[in-house]
């Protein structure tokens, strides 16, 4: 604001002695020295203008000029600082897109892995339940046929009893070993036949 006065009052100061002094040379000057300038007067505008000029450069030019290469200054660095934003904001864009991508693919893996595993749990859990059903189906298959040979037993010391006795009542004597084992292996392959029969059926 002070340069801004300053400037003013010399310009103001400057036109003042030039017309002062054209003012004077008016009154003092012929019509000869109206065609021929007058040196006094001319050499005090050249001073005034180079004033002037002065003035114009230190006060107005150089901070003007000042102020505007600071304002380039100012203008250049928040350029670069906005295309190195722009730049970490592309980079760290990339950066997320790859993580997120990471993400993906490891999200996708972890559920390939579990899905295997599943299927690998289900498989082990399927083949030990076939496992265990074929076990029982042996043992059932065990206990069977040692109830059939237990009732098979069973069948043939009461048959062999109930025989011996009503041979005895019969025949009305005892029975001797060799008929008692006679009748019993022959009772014994008489019902091998039909419980074989009977299981093939």
């Amino acid at each position: 604001m002070k340069k801004k006065i300053l400037i003013a009052f010399l310009s103001i100061t400057s036109f003042t002695c030039l017309s002062s002094c054209s003012a004077i040379s008016d009154e003092f000057e012929t019509l000869p020295d109206k065609l021929w300038p007058n040196v006094w007067v001319t050499l005090a505008t050249i001073i005034a203008f180079l004033i002037m000029v002065l003035v114009v450069f230190l006060f107005a030019y150089k901070p003007v000029k000042n102020n505007l290469k600071k304002r380039q200054e100012y203008i250049e660095k928040n350029i670069q600082d906005s295309k190195k934003a722009l730049d970490d904001a592309n980079v760290a864009k990339l950066k997320a897109q790859e993580e997120i991508n990471d993400a993906h693919k490891k999200a996708g893996e972890i559920l390939n892995k579990a899905q295997e595993i599943a299927l690998d749990n289900q498989k082990k859990t399927l083949d030990e339940t076939n496992r265990l059903v074929e076990i029982k189906e042996e043992q059932a298959k065990e206990d069977i046929q040692n109830m059939i040979k237990n009732t098979k037993k069973d069948i043939s010391k009461q048959v062999i009893s109930n025989s011996i006795d009503l041979s005895k009542e019969i025949l009305q004597r005892e029975i001797n070993k060799e008929d008692n084992d006679k009748i019993v292996n022959d009772f014994i392959d008489k019902l091998d036949k039909e419980l074989s029969s009977n299981d093939k059926k």
